[in-house]
């Protein structure tokens, strides 16, 4: 490393970037990491445009020129064989005449990771997307025993409510029954007085 550049081995590239890939100025794809080549394994090979649909940065034409324009811009591209977004970045590497992209594949939950048949250790170390789905599925399950602590109370609530009626009620017809034996009594107090007079 005495010449001022940085020698790394493919596997070194694949557990630091495993979601990467390069492609030369015809757009054909050269060389791909760990985690392209378990998802898309055909990927090697094929024409950048083929295989990927740009969805960022907008104006991107599927041109080396055009690509390397935007190269201090994130990228977002969809597989077109499986309809996976991927988000990350491009570098250009002068010495092999070629742009290599780095990103990882854009999931929002980990039920939709594991339908790409992806795993936490399928992403780099430093990569923080499993620890954001992890926050994201702790969220859901909180946000989902809140609802149903929620309805619980709701239906507490409606009991307590019933509960409340019903002894409502009991104290009307306790009153009732009350007032009931004190005019029996009166009316027996009125019948004996009668009857003495």
């Amino acid at each position: 490393m005495n010449d001022g550049q940085l020698h790394i081995t493919n596997d070194e590239l694949n557990q630091i970037f495993p979601f990467y890939f390069f492609f030369d100025k015809s757009l054909i794809i050269t060389e791909t990491g760990k985690g392209f080549k378990k998802i898309l394994p055909l990927l090697k090979g094929s024409s950048f445009q083929k295989c990927f649909k740009l969805k960022r940065p907008f104006s991107t034409k599927y041109n080396f020129d055009s690509v390397l324009e935007y190269s201090r811009q994130i990228f977002i591209i969809e597989s077109l064989e499986k309809n996976i977004l991927f988000r990350g970045q491009i570098i250009y590497l002068a010495d092999k005449q070629s742009i290599m992209f780095i990103g990882s594949p854009w999931v929002t939950n980990v039920e939709d990771m594991e339908k790409k048949g992806l795993f936490v250790t399928d992403f780099a170390l430093h990569d923080a997307t499993p620890d954001m789905l992890q926050v994201l599925k702790t969220q859901e399950i909180v946000t989902n025993d809140i609802k149903t602590l929620v309805i619980e109370l709701s239906h507490q609530k409606k009991e307590l409510m019933r509960i409340e009626e019903l002894e409502r009620f009991k104290k009307l017809t306790v009153e009732r029954e009350l007032k009931m034996i004190e005019l029996k009594k009166e009316i027996e107090e009125l019948k004996s007085k009668i009857s003495i007079s």
